[in-house]
């Protein structure tokens, strides 16, 4: 599990806006597999969390963490790569079928399904980014 403190900034029915402290992840002294990347901020190295709502009452100013569940982040991970690659077999196994079912060069028609199925389950997919949750520190064991 993968987490970094935060202060909150600003609290608003669409989320919650963060400033993140530190510049790591709390176990990157171990290795963190790049999750790190996961709590980035923008410019001001704030982070929004849309639709964030924290179990415990919280206000502008309270220190809080930033967790990221393991499966979280492989059912993310799941829902990008795994549809991709799903879309690749299916578009390359489709075009095959047609190209031998129309007599012509199959491997024309396995090349065209493959990119097609490919795009079509990247493009219909939006891979999202596990969201972190907030969490109170007096909650955080």
């Amino acid at each position: 599990m993968a987490e970094r403190q935060a202060r909150i900034v600003a609290i608003a029915p669409q989320g919650v806006r963060l400033r993140l402290l530190g510049s790591r992840c709390t176990p990157c002294e171990n290795g963190c597999g790049g999750r790190c990347n996961l709590f980035v901020g923008d410019a001001e190295g704030e982070l929004e969390l849309p639709g964030e709502k924290p179990a415990a009452p919280l206000q502008v100013g309270d220190l809080v963490v930033l967790s990221l569940d393991d499966v979280a982040l492989r059912r993310s991970a799941w829902a990008g790569y795994g549809r991709a690659w799903i879309g690749l077999l299916l578009g390359a196994l489709l075009g095959y079928a047609l190209g031998r079912g129309l007599g012509m060069a199959v491997d024309i028609f396995t090349c065209a399904g493959l990119v097609a199925g490919t795009s079509a389950a990247i493009f219909s997919s939006k891979p999202t980014l596990a969201q972190p949750r907030l969490v109170h520190p007096e909650m955080h064991s």
